[in-house]
């Protein structure tokens, strides 16, 4: 207990600082993030990375460990669509590609000029379906 307040161990020595609201972590450009994907609908590219972050970045657990949860959640979904899916490692790359593009746009986030544009792409991209079906699935 630190000043009659109970924090976790997670949220006191984060080396990130991020906004907490009463519902749950905010990130640029993402938004509220919780630590599990919800929903009736295959996940968005802005589910999946959100819930990596809060593994991540607000519970401390390392990339490949947030990456395994976030697309472990991923996977149920697909599977109760019946859609066949790629092998687990290869949603973990495109989920790392997915991160590594997210930090670069942070790191320029106040730039002008093309980096608003890339944002502003980045940002309606994230409403996309993060897309796992194996390459031989029907449409």
């Amino acid at each position: 207990m630190l000043f009659g307040h109970h924090i976790s161990h997670a949220l006191f020595f984060r080396s990130k600082p991020v906004s907490e609201s009463r519902k749950g972590t905010v990130f640029w450009m993402i938004g509220t993030a919780l630590g599990n994907i919800s929903g009736h609908k295959l996940p968005s590219n802005r589910q999946v990375l959100s819930c990596f972050l809060f593994n991540h970045l607000v519970l401390g657990k390392a990339k490949r460990e947030s990456a395994e949860l976030a697309i472990d959640g991923v996977l149920s979904f697909w599977q109760k669509a019946r859609v066949p899916t790629r092998q687990p490692v290869k949603c973990w790359s495109k989920l790392e590609k997915l991160y590594e593009k997210y930090t670069t746009l942070k790191k320029n986030k106040g730039r002008a000029g093309d980096v608003q544009r890339r944002n502003k792409d980045f940002k309606s991209s994230l409403e996309d379906l993060f897309d796992i079906a194996h390459q031989n699935a029907p449409d």
